[in-house]
């Protein structure tokens, strides 16, 4: 159960307005009509599955800590080599990718102590195809997008959901993922499906048996040392320019485009750089489609800047390509706007 299970009404005069209902009572509805329990505990070929719901909607619910403590105890007991699934609808706080926006603290507080937790997440909605999904320190976390839609990070000019230039939200609803699990003695492999075109995306995480924190291969900073910085391959003239356009339908801004640029994995940010006579810098950032299966991607990219506190002027233009986990391109593109 999460923050949804727990609202009753949703608009008022137009307006998003939750409004709690008796916890109790939604948690009994739940159950009547799911036919599972908020808090449970199973055990399916002699694995230990934990589903530890929230106790309201409210922005750090999981507060029954003495409930999750006993039922870790449990499994613990019944075999410590083993792994042991917990499933939460809030992420915790500073692991997975959408966690520093939608986590909580208090899961992660519990599960540090425990590095047989294999611990699923939902509530974010954010993208799978981002590595940076699976996370592992001092336990392992995995957080499984939605069905629904897709968000992005905060702080995009062309987010929080994915939209095109003229601001619709064209692929929000795109490329619906999910997660296979296969366990055996040795390991815990995990598969990403898009479950919108019927196919396996990316590398199996593979979690090696028993948990061992001196094993884990997904922590931050072994990922971070892994990766190469994106790159823009250039080709030919063409391939340096950002082009600006006008275009009648983009209110208050202008449109401009750009080739891709090439990273193994994919490229999440794209920086533009307006930079004016005085050397003065001002950073926009943009999401890319890397949400989407590669071959959906675009090869051509197009977005809105918008003109709102750009004083007139004429500006250098600079773009740079930075991928998930934060390295940014050496290279750039660069052109020349007159506002």
């Amino acid at each position: 159960m999460g923050n949804h299970d727990y609202w009753l009404s949703y608009m008022e005069n137009g307006k998003f307005c939750p409004k709690y209902g008796d916890p109790k009572e939604l948690q009994f509805l739940f159950f009547n009509k799911l036919k599972e329990k908020p808090f449970s505990h199973k055990v399916i070929n002699d694995y230990h599955f934990i589903n530890w719901g929230s106790e309201d909607g409210t922005d750090d619910p999981n507060r029954n800590i003495d409930w999750i403590e006993s039922q870790i105890k449990i499994a613990l007991e019944d075999d410590k080599s083993k792994p042991i699934f917990v499933t939460t609808h809030y992420a915790a706080e500073g692991t997975v990718y959408g966690s520093n926006d939608w986590g909580t603290k208090s899961i992660k507080t519990i599960f540090k102590k425990y590095p047989n937790i294999i611990h699923f997440s939902g509530h974010s909605h954010f993208s799978l195809i981002d590595e940076r999904s699976i996370w592992q320190k001092e336990f392992t976390s995995i957080q499984t997008q939605s069905v629904s839609y897709i968000e992005l990070d905060k702080g995009f000019e062309n987010g929080p959901y994915p939209c095109d230039e003229y601001g619709s939200i064209q692929e929000a609803g795109r490329n619906f993922m999910g997660l296979i699990m296969n366990v055996n003695q040795s390991q815990v492999e995990i598969e990403r499906i898009s479950l919108e075109k019927e196919k396996l995306y990316g590398e199996p995480w593979i979690i090696e048996l028993p948990c061992d924190t001196n094993n884990f291969k997904y922590t931050l900073d072994k990922r971070i040392k892994e990766r190469n910085k994106p790159k823009f391959i250039i080709e030919n003239e063409d391939d340096k320019k950002i082009i600006f356009e006008k275009d009648e339908k983009i209110k208050n801004g202008i449109a401009f485009k750009f080739k891709a640029a090439y990273h193994e994995n994919f490229i999440h940010t794209y920086k533009m750089q307006l930079i004016n006579d005085k050397n003065e810098v001002n950073e926009k950032l943009y999401c890319s489609d890397f949400y989407l299966l590669p071959e959906d991607r675009k090869k051509v990219l197009r977005f809105k800047l918008k003109l709102e506190g750009i004083l007139p002027g004429v500006y250098k233009v600079k773009i740079f390509a930075i991928e998930s986990f934060g390295k940014q391109s050496d290279n750039f593109l660069e052109g020349e706007l007159k506002i």
